[in-house]
């Protein structure tokens, strides 16, 4: 269910959660994989950048595109927060907090995504696409810190320009990554 509203995003993010705990259960009970003494269950996803079917018999497979999925709905959260009209710092502290969990769980998937066979990896899960959204994150949550940073400190004109300038730097390199990556030809 793709429904962004504030509710539907906590509850998402609950249920992923407890999925992806079970699935860290079974991944310690039981070994998957094309070994022959392995349990071979097959896990499909859609690739939503190339809009394709992909699967995989790798538990790990399962578990990153659940992780993404968690660090998008984290992503969602944080910004439903940061453009909440008038928001207090608390709720910029907590828009915060969701990208830096958007950004710790891209990390952690570019690391247990190389757990998985190169050419069974979709796109969305590939390295460069990864980046991309680990930037995306730490954009937004600089903009939180900047608002937060305004609101408790108004004429701290230097440290408003130091956050501003870090973020123009960061929007570069964002501007980069996207025009440096074709994701559609960069896992076939």
């Amino acid at each position: 269910d793709c429904k962004k509203t504030p509710e539907s995003i906590k509850e998402n993010i609950k249920i992923i959660t407890s999925y992806i705990s079970q699935l860290n259960l079974l991944r310690k009970k039981m070994t998957f994989g094309k070994e022959k003494y392995s349990c071979k269950i097959e896990f499909n996803w859609t690739d939503t950048i190339k809009n394709s079917h992909c699967k995989s018999v790798f538990i790990e497979f399962e578990i990153c595109n659940s992780m993404f999925n968690l660090a998008t709905y984290y992503f969602y959260d944080g910004f439903n927060l940061s453009i909440t009209p008038s928001a207090t710092k608390e709720i910029h502290k907590d828009a915060t907090n969701n990208f830096k969990n958007a950004m710790y769980l891209y990390n952690w998937i570019k690391e247990e995504i190389k757990k998985i066979p190169e050419k069974e990896i979709p796109a969305d899960l590939h390295e460069a696409y990864l980046d991309y959204c680990i930037t995306l994150c730490e954009i937004k949550g600089q903009m939180e810190i900047y608002k937060i940073a305004k609101e408790t400190s108004p004429k701290e004109f230097t440290l408003h320009s130091k956050l501003i300038n870090e973020t123009s730097n960061l929007y570069r390199k964002l501007a980069n990554l996207y025009s440096g990556i074709n994701l559609k030809k960069s896992v076939s």
